[in-house]
């Protein structure tokens, strides 16, 4: 239907997503149309099946006339600036794990979705991500989205990639949900010669909305689709997505509070709250980065470089490390911590600080910044209110920040060594999580320590005690003799485990 909108192209505006639930094969969508100046106001309602509710699913504004000359201009200019972006990234070296599988992107961020329509990561900043999408057998897989006119694959293949950009951005791994966008564009005579071949998704801000007594995460962000050679063929402008710690049963909530609304009424909520002078929030609040230790020590023996990176007491400290492994992960550390530290003053206040005018002490205790003259007073004191953390293990070291106290802990995907589980684990532990999982319990039992700012103080690990376990979710470790709570968070890929504690309110 939305292909016979214009011979040769399709703008749609003012897109609200009511209810993104998942259809039962049994459900039927009923599509109602209205006029309206300019263009036809399109509602797409959901008829239940079984006990299910009615419910709207989709309203927008078509314009027939598709795009014109400044939609066209908007789509081109706007990738270009987005691959602008992704090529101004602040870090100096190539960081290979910027760079994941088609396999890793669905193994670690998406949970089972129909069609694998992503191909492999190519590039990420923490601003930009670009990816390829599905070809040879995998794109004959999802040759349900391709005809009759590749439409269905061009918006999914956008919104896994603006999906992609908010787990990757956003560190918030439960759930996100597509709000609503304020334009769509799509080249129909490119996309009807061949499916495009790159999305492009540009982070643009985020921002909490209070939903009853729901805290929502919001993420905005422009999407581009550009075909083999390059060109631009196709974009989802303003996409807002939707998030939280805790999926509702009915996620009607999440979009429209429960109550359908006329177009627009959503997105002018939204842009509301950007006024020109507010700053975007860091939703989420545990950003975490990693960085290979092999893509630093190349760094090792060029002196102008580091001289870049490291503060004069940093580059006398790291002359006194005997061995090149141990310089280079506690390099891979600093820069770890420096790049994310530098991602979060952008998005914080606009402004980012020289790596060599600040310095990072870590000694048997948590890191503290020694923040230079050279950094703006506003970055300075943005930074000096962040609490730190910093971890490296099997070649890979990982850091973050965050206004409350944190801990980060990293380990290489290896069996335990015989006895090793007996002597952090608690009976309990030992029961209720799988023996696979045991080595995320030692890393959650290690970040909450360093929560605590005692590395190694509490001797006895099994003090500290995991409840029910998961990957990408929050769970819970307590210490009994304290009574405090820390929730966790563990992810994995295939040669890494990472986890996050913090203390819970």
């Amino acid at each position: 239907m939305l292909g016979e909108a214009s011979s040769d192209s399709l703008k749609i505006t003012d897109v609200v997503f009511h209810s993104p639930v998942r259809f039962l094969p049994t459900e039927q969508v009923v599509l109602r149309f209205s006029p309206a100046d300019p263009g036809l106001e399109v509602w797409s309602e959901v008829v239940p099946a079984g006990e299910r509710i009615p419910r709207h699913h989709i309203t927008c504004l078509v314009h027939p006339e598709g795009m014109d000359s400044s939609d066209l201009r908007n789509l081109i200019e706007g990738e270009r600036k987005a691959r602008l972006r992704l090529q101004k990234d602040p870090f100096p070296v190539s960081l290979s794990l910027s760079r994941l599988s088609q396999r890793n992107l669905y193994e670690i961020f998406f949970h089972g979705p129909a069609f694998q329509v992503l191909g492999e990561m190519k590039d990420y900043n923490r601003f930009v991500l670009q990816v390829t999408l599905a070809h040879g057998k995998d794109l004959a897989a999802c040759r349900p989205l391709l005809a009759p006119d590749g439409v269905s694959f061009a918006l999914e293949a956008a919104l896994h990639g603006a999906g992609l950009m908010c787990l990757l951005k956003v560190m918030q791994r439960n759930y996100f949900l597509p709000r609503g966008a304020e334009t769509i564009l799509l080249d129909l005579a490119a996309l009807r010669a061949g499916p495009p071949a790159v999305v492009t998704a540009e982070f643009l801000c985020s921002f909490f909305e209070d939903v009853g007594a729901a805290s929502l995460l919001q993420a905005r962000f422009n999407v581009f689709l550009s075909d083999s050679e390059g060109r631009p063929i196709g974009a989802i402008l303003g996409l807002t997505m939707v998030g939280g710690a805790d999926e509702p049963p009915d996620k009607r909530t999440l979009v429209t509070r429960g109550i359908p609304f006329r177009i627009g009424t959503g997105l002018s909520a939204i842009s509301s709250s950007e006024g020109a002078d507010s700053e975007p929030l860091l939703v989420g609040g545990f950003p975490f980065i990693g960085v290979s230790v092999a893509d630093v020590s190349p760094l090792l023996g060029h002196q102008e470089e580091l001289e870049k990176l490291l503060s004069p007491p940093e580059i006398g400290r790291l002359r006194e490390f005997s061995f090149e492994k141990r310089r280079a992960e506690w390099l891979a550390g600093r820069l770890a911590l420096k790049l994310l530290l530098n991602d979060l003053s952008m998005e914080s206040s606009r402004a980012s600080f020289p790596f060599e005018g600040v310095t990072i002490v870590s000694e048997q205790t948590s890191p503290t910044l020694v923040i230079g003259s050279g950094v703006e007073r506003k970055v300075a004191g943005f930074l000096q209110a962040l609490h730190l953390s910093i971890a490296h293990s099997g070649g890979l070291a990982v850091a973050t920040a965050s206004p409350r106290p944190i801990g980060i802990d990293v380990e290489p995907i290896e069996p335990l060594a015989s006895g090793v589980p007996d002597k952090f684990l608690s009976v309990r532990e030992k029961t209720i999580v799988s023996p696979e999982n045991w080595l995320a319990l030692w890393t959650a039992k290690e970040a909450v320590t360093k929560t605590l700012g005692v590395g190694f103080g509490i001797q006895d690990f099994t003090k500290i005690e995991v409840g029910c376990f998961g990957y990408n979710e929050p769970y819970i470790a307590k210490i009994a003799e304290s009574g405090k709570t820390f929730s966790c968070l563990s992810f994995k890929d295939s040669s890494h485990l990472v986890t996050l504690a913090w203390e819970s309110n």
